[in-house]
């Protein structure tokens, strides 16, 4: 145990675990509460895109924690995550986040298919 506290290495690389945790540390504070939110998972998962992006360690490169998070922004993303943030201008306002051209398509795609193939009332709510 005496040689690990005194292990400069060690603490080197319990403080790059940390730099490296601490973004989704703050996503997962945010978003622990009893009140909806789900448009900021949407808008957290690309801070977190961002974040890691330009995150420099030895843990992980950063191509391989952008394919992680990557990978599960995919399994978990939905159309009505991007409505969600569409439509609510407050946080469109405070973390303003670009919308893909993929995003986009899969939105209409969902209304389209909410509205069963009706191109007018998907047209009413998608501009």
């Amino acid at each position: 145990m005496r040689t690990t506290i005194f292990n400069e290495q060690y603490w080197a690389k319990t403080k790059e675990l940390e730099t490296l945790l601490t973004p989704f540390l703050q996503v997962i504070i945010s978003l622990e509460t009893n009140k909806p939110k789900f448009l900021r998972f949407y808008v957290y998962y690309i801070f977190l895109l961002n974040k890691t992006a330009t995150l420099s360690n030895t843990l992980l490169t950063c191509l391989e924690a952008l394919q992680l998070i990557s990978q599960r922004f995919k399994k978990l993303y939905h159309p009505l995550i991007t409505i969600a943030y569409l439509c609510n201008p407050i946080t469109r306002n405070k973390r303003p986040i670009n919308i893909t051209d993929k995003q986009i398509r899969g939105v209409r795609g969902w209304l389209l298919k909410y509205y069963k193939n009706d191109e007018k009332k998907t047209a009413t709510v998608y501009v």
